[in-house]
């Protein structure tokens, strides 16, 4: 609604356009792992859950880190080549990265679903009644053997890995001036990604076998991916189109007070009262005249 606005433009649509596209996906993955026998009788639709949840998540997480990253590594080339001023990003190079990485992506989750498909299994707890039967269960996506876990490792490490360079990268361009100082809000969303992600992926090796306390860690990992994205790209955003809008309507309100008054002064230009005094002055003449020559 707002692409030509000064703050959109010197943003580029297709890096928000990305970064909007990559945390819808990524807010996605709250379907999948609420899923449960209650929601999904089918078990076959169980295990599709359990898979869609790391094809989700890494999906969305590409989309808009890539996006990210272009910028970020536009501002790093800027800060490393001292005869360069500004450089110019085209969709080409936002989707030369954004291929890149999800290139990289799908192929370790093809190779995650072909080989080690993670399943639906409920296990028994360990509370049981007076008469030693189990009263509780707990149900997790599990790989048989737990062959599933160098998959999620490779694809943690790889992401993460890209997640610190690119942290690294744009504390070194901090200082480069960019319209906005977005680079600044770029470099911030980006650690608190990467702080989400430190801080959550050992809390859901230790609530494990809680299935209240997993769902409140995952949750909480894609709210703060999500929300650090979303306010500090856009919220900037909104207040510098707002700035834009009140200085557009107060340059407006000088030019329309600048039209009046010389509307006002070329009306005053035209009214010359001495000859208004010689108007008055002759048709009191001619109606004096008159008065002394009376019809006969």
């Amino acid at each position: 609604l707002r692409r030509k606005s000064r703050a959109v433009q010197a943003s580029q649509p297709i890096f928000i356009a990305l970064v909007i596209a990559g945390c819808v996906v990524m807010s996605t993955t709250t379907i999948p792992i609420s899923m449960e026998e209650t929601t999904v009788n089918d078990q076959s639709g169980l295990n599709a859950s359990c898979m869609a949840r790391p094809w989700v998540y890494l999906i969305g997480f590409t989309i808009t880190f890539s996006a990210l990253l272009t910028k970020t590594w536009s501002a790093y080339r800027v800060h490393r080549r001292l005869d360069v001023d500004s450089i110019t990003l085209r969709p080409v190079h936002f989707f030369k990265t954004l291929g890149t990485l999800l290139f990289v992506n799908i192929v370790l989750l093809l190779s995650w679903t072909f080989i080690a498909p993670l399943q639906w299994t409920r296990a028994e707890g360990r509370s049981k009644d007076e008469f030693d039967r189990t009263i509780d269960s707990h149900a997790s996506c599990k790989a048989e053997s737990n062959s599933a876990a160098p998959f999620a490792l490779v694809a943690v490490l790889l992401n993460l890995g890209i997640l610190i360079v690119a942290n690294v990268l744009a504390y070194q361009a901090r200082d480069v001036p960019i319209e906005y100082q977005e680079n600044r809000y770029i470099a911030i969303s980006m650690a608190s990604i990467l702080q989400a992600l430190v801080l959550g992926m050992p809390l859901l090796f230790v609530v494990k076998d809680s299935p209240q306390g997993k769902f409140f860690v995952q949750l909480a990992i894609i709210f703060v991916t999500c929300s650090a994205t979303m306010l500090l790209i856009f919220v900037p955003k909104m207040f510098a189109y707002r700035a834009e809008r009140r200085n557009s309507m107060e340059e407006g309100r000088r030019i329309t007070t600048r039209n009046v008054n010389a509307r006002i002064g070329s009306r005053a230009r035209d009214y010359d009262p001495d000859s208004t005094d010689d108007r008055m002055r002759n048709e009191a003449m001619d109606g004096g005249s008159r008065s002394d020559n009376p019809q006969a």
